[in-house]
């Protein structure tokens, strides 16, 4: 099973749901994001019923936050967790690194990707700092850019 931190329009979701994988989105309530995902989810179970499952979740980040979520009220064993540029603001990285630490379980993988800004990799830092987990960078010859230009710097981590 999957768990998509911050999945604004769904795509990502979605497509690993077509691929076969049960998945959870999930985005926060603001600007009516959540709305437009399950609207998006439920157009796309529509148009391609799977025995699989998908759905969208609400979940703010953060200690607090995560235990209003309905996911705070759930057992889960996520096998992955999907954040795609989501380490770009550095006032996110405390409430995101403790939303780590509850939807985390020993098997689960997280994967992230994202294009180098300003402070992206400080979130790193407040990785390791909880001794909670170890992180390995991939390198650029073994990620497929999709048609992005090198100089965008996509990183990609693998956090276990």
């Amino acid at each position: 099973s999957v768990l998509e931190l911050g999945s604004g329009s769904g795509h990502l979701g979605i497509e690993l749901w077509r691929l076969g994988a049960d998945v959870t989105c999930t985005e926060r309530v603001a600007q009516d994001t959540l709305k437009k995902l399950s609207d998006r989810i439920e157009g796309a179970k529509a148009a391609k019923p799977q025995a699989n499952t998908i759905r969208a979740v609400e979940l703010e980040w953060g200690e607090d936050e995560y235990q209003r979520s309905p996911l705070s009220k759930e057992a889960f064993d996520f096998d992955y967790i999907i954040m795609s540029e989501l380490v770009y603001d550095q006032d996110s990285h405390d409430e995101l690194v403790a939303t780590l630490q509850k939807v985390c379980t020993q098997k689960t993988i997280v994967y992230s990707i994202f294009c180098d800004r300003p402070f992206s990799f400080m979130f790193f830092a407040k990785l390791f700092d909880t001794d909670m987990f170890d992180t390995t960078q991939v390198p650029e010859n073994k990620i497929e850019l999709l048609g992005m230009q090198p100089e965008a710097g996509v990183n990609l981590h693998v956090i276990k």
